[in-house]
């Protein structure tokens, strides 16, 4: 292994690192239950189309994800 593809292989760990240490911050930041009203309320205020625009969002997903498995399973 040269010292490029070295350095490369160690960028690469220290990026899926940084996105890992992101993903656990904000599941521990949304773990809080006033943490998720305060985002509830506020996208709410900014969304007014539904009682609870997280349930809405994930409604309009559904459908996509079991058409993907779906495709998958062929």
């Amino acid at each position: 292994m040269s010292h490029s593809e070295n350095s490369d292989a160690q960028d690469i760990v220290k990026l899926s690192r940084g996105v890992a240490m992101m993903v656990v911050g904000a599941g521990m930041i949304l773990s809080s239950p006033s943490v998720r009203r305060l985002l509830t309320s506020s996208l709410a205020s900014a969304m007014p189309e539904g009682e609870n625009p997280l349930e809405a969002g994930l409604a309009g997903i559904l459908p996509d994800i079991e058409r993907y498995m779906r495709i998958r399973a062929m």
